[in-house]
């Protein structure tokens, strides 16, 4: 497919996919260190603030809702309105959300700040794929994937070392400010990434109802998956999942009603999006309930410190970074889904090692590392193929949708690890969380076969 037309070249035409992708990389990481670093600082924050374990829960939840209600969105303006605008707005948001999360005194400044934060990432997430997906293609773009995603990979296996550092020699105050660092990143990259679309498409009527529902939907998931943890009333846990039920309804009518709408059927109706991105979110749900499980496991037989465990735990990040890599180039003699089903199959490997290793320092860090390498290779690999498997004039609302599914698979391996805990242990409760990346293997695998078959000649 070709790229879709805009106004005018972005500038810096002459920069190479490893630039590029370390620009997006330093993008989007203040971002994912605000989700993966602020675990650690929860008890610190609630003692400061005199805030419950539920009420602080709400710090972690609250990003999380947010990025998942306007990731989407953002995505399908930035296919309207270029992804430059996307990327100053994300990074304002960030810088925002930081200067209110970081000054609170009280609960409710540091959730809208965190809230302000969790939007602010989802834009510069969007606009970081839509910048490399409008400037590149094929083995170019896989190697821009790779740089990306390799330093995202560091980030994810030393978040808890950066976490438990910043909350052991400074305090949680400092760890919510992490996602203020994309500003220095978003001159650079606003200039690099496609300042407007086809003139026509930008004039073209936004659907507000289908974007509401869609937003209404995604937050919906998102409250009910994180109900373990913020300890929601049984009656509002009801309510929010008749809401998710009946969003979900309402958006099925839309898409059928409006097929042309914010949420195009050709993208919903595309069974290589549909599995890919379920397979991608059975990837983070392996990695965000290992990443969970294994502190806390860790910690239940030895005294140590955040930052000891962040020390042990620190060479997944190495190998995170390598794989995704080695991913990179990979890509051009390996069909992406067929990587993306071997990536899920280590995912499987490292989730059912940390609950056979229950705590035991080197069999969790070895399997934090398998898990790790999973979704590093999946992520490099499912980036490649599954936001363009639709036509470029709705990638950047797929590169969001995308992106949605894998912050609710995260969400979804919380809670059921979480929800599964009490009556299994937490080694019982990991282990069932390998259900999802074994379906996520299968899901991959079928697109691999279906690839395959459609290549083959007539």
């Amino acid at each position: 497919m070709s790229r879709p037309p805009h106004a005018a070249p972005p500038a810096g035409a002459g920069a190479s996919p490893a630039a590029v992708g370390l620009l997006m990389g330093a993008l989007v990481i203040p971002g994912a260190l605000g989700l993966s670093t602020i675990a650690i600082a929860l008890p610190s924050l609630s003692g400061d603030l005199g805030l419950s374990a539920p009420q602080a829960a709400w710090a972690l939840a609250a990003f999380l809702l947010a990025q998942a209600m306007f990731v989407a969105i953002l995505g399908r303006l930035g296919d309207r309105s270029g992804m430059r605008a996307i990327v100053l707005a994300g990074a304002a948001l960030a810088v925002a959300g930081s200067a209110l999360a970081t000054a609170a005194g009280a609960f409710w400044p540091l959730l809208a700040g965190r809230a302000l934060q969790g939007a602010g990432a989802a834009g510069l997430w969007v606009a970081a794929f839509g910048t490399i997906g409008a400037r590149f293609e094929g083995a170019a773009r896989a190697r821009a994937v790779g740089v990306m995603t390799s330093l995202m990979g560091i980030v994810s296996g030393a978040g808890t070392l950066i976490g438990g550092v910043l909350a052991d020699l400074g305090s949680w105050r400092v760890v919510t400010a992490l996602p203020a660092l994309a500003l220095p990143a978003a001159v650079p990259a606003a200039r690099l990434a496609p300042p407007a679309v086809a003139a026509g498409a930008a004039r073209a009527r936004v659907d507000a109802v289908g974007a509401a529902l869609l937003a209404l939907l995604a937050s919906a998931l998102v409250l009910l998956l994180q109900t373990p943890s913020v300890d929601l009333p049984g009656r509002v846990v009801a309510v929010v999942a008749a809401v998710a039920a009946a969003a979900l309804a309402a958006v099925a009518l839309r898409v059928r009603a409006v097929p042309d709408g914010f949420l195009p059927a050709r993208v919903v109706r595309s069974a290589t999006f549909r599995r890919g991105a379920l397979a991608v979110g059975s990837l983070m749900a392996g990695y965000v309930a290992t990443l969970f499980a294994a502190p806390v496991l860790i910690l239940g037989g030895h005294g140590w410190s955040m930052t000891h465990v962040g020390l042990v735990l620190a060479p997944a990040a190495v190998a995170a970074a390598v794989s995704s890599r080695a991913a990179g180039r990979m890509l051009g003699r390996f069909e992406p889904f067929r990587m993306a089903a071997w990536s899920c199959g280590s995912t499987v490997a490292g989730v059912l090692l940390g609950a056979l290793a229950d705590g035991a320092p080197a069999g969790t860090a070895v399997a934090l590392s398998l898990v790790l390498i999973g979704l590093s290779v999946g992520q490099v690999a499912l980036l490649a193929a599954v936001p363009y498997a639709v036509d470029p004039d709705v990638r950047g609302l797929a590169t969001g949708l995308y992106t949605l599914v894998f912050l609710l698979g995260g969400a979804f391996g919380t809670a059921a690890v979480t929800g599964l805990s009490n009556p299994l242990g937490l080694p019982g409760a990991l282990a069932c969380v390998a259900v999802l990346p074994a379906a996520g293997a299968a899901l991959a695998a079928s697109c691999a076969r279906s690839r395959a078959r459609e290549a083959r000649p007539a």
